[in-house]
C-alpha cells in the first residue's frame, strides 16, 4: 500500500507540469494563461467534488447489499 501511494504521488507530481509544457506546444503566448487559468481551475474542482463523491459513496452501505468500502 506504502508503494502504491509513492507511484500515485509520483504520477501526480509529474502531471501538472507536464501538462503546462503540453499547453506551451499548442497554444499562442497571448492564448496561454487563459488555458493554464482553465487547468488550474478544473484541478480545483476536481478535487472538490472528488472529496464529495467519495463522502457519498462511503455512505452508501447497505445500498443493493453491498458494503459502503465496496462500492
Amino acid at each position: 500500500l506504502i508503494v502504491t501511494g509513492i507511484l500515485l504521488g509520483l504520477s501526480e507530481g509529474y502531471l501538472f507540469p507536464s501538462m503546462t509544457l503540453f499547453l506551451c506546444q499548442w497554444y499562442k503566448r497571448e492564448e496561454l494563461a487563459t488555458r493554464i487559468a482553465f487547468l488550474f481551475i478544473a484541478s480545483a474542482l476536481s478535487g472538490a467534488f472528488g472529496c464529495l463523491t467519495a463522502w457519498a459513496v462511503l455512505y452508501m452501505d447497505g445500498v443493493k447489499g453491498l458494503a459502503g468500502w465496496r462500492w
